[in-house]
């Protein structure tokens, strides 16, 4: 049936491979749905091409809560995602490594996450870990097929993102639990995250500004709860598996109904 074929696009390829992709994409004059605005602005869809944004479904816990710190214990730091220059890795521990150390004493922080290509980066990561002093606080742990049992350790999670992310899948599941995220203002994060509602937005590769937002946290907790359940509001607004499948329906229901010579 002309016209009535849908393209899915979830990720921001760079140079050649961005080109080639949206030669395919426009030669094809499918409807297209993109998974972020940062996404659709990456490709450039010319303005009589019908696209839509529709954020990626992600299944969030029935039984989410907000975090119980109260600054009497460690705050708990997360930060789940592969290791590599990309994520942000090395801004976390220049952030932690930065703060005063009665602030810095009293955060514990996990980093999960592999390599997989190349695992000299994480025997990179533990020596740059020792060699920052940061071995009493921090540690550094292989990728899990189930993130949950870290989800619920947490308080906090990171997404220090040095690069354009399509849209933020830790960030997003980081919200499903009630765990506020510090995430870079970079890309779909910009999307995922309201700033000082859901967690905050920091400027990207800044550990000064990372230091600063954890300090703020260990000094009033009590800023976590309401962001905790802002985000759980905005998760299963925008980003929950039953929101996203309505979206893509409106979407199909809305080209079947079209006829086929204003499809074309």
């Amino acid at each position: 049936f002309p016209g009535k074929a849908l393209q899915h696009i979830h990720e921001i390829p760079e140079g050649a491979t961005r080109t080639l992709l949206r030669r395919l994409i426009l030669w094809g004059r499918a409807r297209l749905i993109f998974n972020s605005r940062a996404t659709r602005d990456a490709f450039e869809p010319p303005p009589g091409l019908r696209s839509d944004v529709i954020y990626n479904g992600v299944a969030g816990p029935a039984d989410w809560a907000p975090t119980d710190y109260d600054g009497k214990r460690s705050l708990r730091v997360l930060m789940l995602g592969r290791i590599n220059r990309i994520k942000g890795q090395e801004i976390l521990l220049a952030a932690l490594a930065s703060l005063p150390p009665d602030i810095r004493d009293r955060i514990e922080t996990r980093i999960v996450g592999s390599a997989f290509e190349d695992p000299g980066l994480e025997i990179a990561l533990r020596e740059a870990v020792t060699s920052a002093d940061l071995a009493p606080h921090v540690s550094v742990e292989p990728f899990l097929d189930d993130p949950t049992p870290l989800y619920r350790w947490a308080d906090v999670v990171t997404v220090p993102s040095r690069r354009p992310e399509s849209l933020g899948r830790v960030a997003i599941e980081a919200m499903a639990f009630g765990r506020p995220p510090l995430a870079s203002a970079i890309g779909g994060l910009r999307e995922v995250v309201a700033d000082g509602i859901t967690g905050r937005l920091l400027p990207p590769g800044d550990a000064e500004a990372l230091a600063q937002a954890l300090a703020g946290i260990v000094s009033n907790p009590d800023v976590l709860a309401p962001m905790a359940r802002a985000g759980r509001e905005r998760f299963t607004a925008l980003f929950s598996e039953q929101a996203v499948a309505q979206a893509i329906a409106a979407v199909a229901d809305d080209m079947l109904r079209q006829s086929p010579a204003r499809l074309r």
